[in-house]
């Protein structure tokens, strides 16, 4: 089944649903038996046919991403379970996410694991105090502690993604629902599509991603960018990172190899822990930029 129909499915259900409750939710069926059917008919053809207009690709079988996961385990290290993967794909479609977007995202982000993720961001709450926050009359500081600001879940997400957004939790609700994978994963879903309305492409809404964090500068954006890419290029998935982009990150390595830059503990080198990186990602078996 093709990755549009999984959705395709999925929303026109969801639209036939609304059309039967809101046919019958008051006195009785509206109009007969046969209005209703061909009401019913007619939302589903109507849902079919905006998801084949969007032409995006959308919520793989999880299953079957299963099976390409595990086939790409060398690149992927971890296997996510079946439970996981059914998760993800019941919070991705109602956005139209494709699941193993999705699912390279979380892989990034915490290793598919779904506990003991919490990383507490103390310079993030610094910044964002004294702010307002949505909904409320309160700044962030106010409202939460410094020990409770940080990057929630699977996906990773701080408070500012599910609080006071739509689905979200309201300003100054505990903040122990945003560990909860379902709810993690349907809040990262709405954020991952805000962006793509915002800018069309992938590899910006990766970085963009990346960059709602308060480590998220251009550079470590470009090596967020290409580790996802990674695992979906492991997929077979390409078109993300183009030659362009691989001679950007060659520019970038060249520099802070140049400044003798170094993470973790000396004398590793950036520049080589980013080759590294790089390197991976040209070994597999697709060409930059190579379409899906």
């Amino acid at each position: 089944m093709g990755k549009g129909l999984w959705i395709g499915l999925g929303l026109a259900a969801g639209a036939v649903g609304g059309v039967v409750y809101a046919l019958t939710r008051e006195e009785g069926v509206v109009g007969t038996a046969a209005e209703v059917v061909e009401e019913v008919k007619r939302v589903f053809e109507e849902a079919k046919k905006e998801v084949a207009e969007r032409g995006v690709a959308v919520a793989l079988d999880f299953s079957a991403l299963g099976q390409a996961i595990r086939a790409a385990k060398a690149v992927w290290s971890i296997v996510p379970s079946d439970e996981l993967l059914r998760l993800a794909a019941q919070a991705v479609a109602p956005f139209a996410i494709p699941l193993d977007v999705f699912m390279a995202f979380m892989r990034n982000e915490s290793s598919l694991r779904t506990k003991g993720v919490f990383r507490q961001e103390k310079n993030s709450y610094a910044k964002w105090k004294d702010r307002k926050a949505p909904g409320s009359d309160k700044t962030w500081g106010q409202l939460y502690s410094e020990a409770d600001w940080g990057s929630y879940g699977p996906m990773q997400l701080m408070i500012f993604n599910f609080v006071g957004t739509p689905g979200g939790l309201t300003p100054g609700e505990p903040l122990a629902k945003g560990h909860d994978p379902l709810f993690n994963f349907t809040q990262a879903a709405r954020l991952i599509n805000d962006l793509w309305k915002k800018y069309g492409n992938w590899k910006d809404v990766f970085s963009a991603y990346n960059s709602n964090l308060p480590f998220g500068k251009v550079t470590s954006s470009m090596f967020y960018t290409l580790h996802v890419a990674t695992y979906l290029r492991a997929l077979g998935i390409g078109g993300i990172i183009d030659n362009n982009d691989v001679a950007a990150l060659r520019t970038k390595i060249a520099e802070a190899r140049a400044k003798g830059t170094t993470v973790g503990k000396p004398p590793k080198l950036q520049a080589d822990a980013w080759q590294a990186d790089l390197d991976k990602f040209l070994a597999l078996n697709m060409s930059p930029g190579a379409p899906a």
